[in-house]
């Protein structure tokens, strides 16, 4: 959906139109509401849902988009690779690892609001490729993950 990247939002029960807000590019000026007919949730257009500030925080949506996408765009395991679910002792983890070409990677994410904490004894933990949030690896294989973080390791 348009302005995904920025953190707007829409429903797409009434139609595609719901779901592409204009872009807000600067903090300053205003959006022409009486323009977007109701079709769009004008509270979500405000200074800090735009792109210039959101450009100066480095912890923004936009900025985690623009991370994950670049370590996508420069490792083919990640682009192309094909997913397989790896098991793990923690429910609040999604894990799976992607593998093309003999270059593999491990994805992992805590969608919860709590930290999280699996172990990971056949997997290489020591070099990230891109993550979002507070994680830390053990040597003994150990990673911890903060709430609703997400981290890549290269294989």
């Amino acid at each position: 959906y348009q302005g995904e990247e920025l953190g707007y939002w829409g429903a797409k029960n009434n139609g595609d139109e719901f779901v592409r807000a204009p872009i807000r590019w600067t903090t300053e000026g205003s959006v022409a509401a009486k323009a977007l007919n109701g079709k769009v949730d004008y509270n979500m257009l405000t200074g800090s849902m735009s792109v210039e500030f959101q450009e100066q925080n480095d912890d923004s949506i936009l900025k985690v988009y623009r991370r994950f996408a670049r370590a996508r765009n420069t490792n083919k395991a990640l682009a192309l690779g094909e997913m397989a679910e790896v098991s793990c002792n923690a429910d609040e983890l999604a894990v799976w690892t992607m593998t093309y070409e003999g270059q593999s990677v491990l994805v992992v994410h805590n969608f919860r609001n709590t930290p999280a904490k699996a172990v990971f004894t056949d997997y290489k933990l020591s070099k990230c490729l891109v993550s979002n949030g507070d994680y830390s690896a053990a040597k003994d294989g150990t990673l911890s993950l903060g709430p609703f973080s997400s981290v890549v390791f290269e294989q």
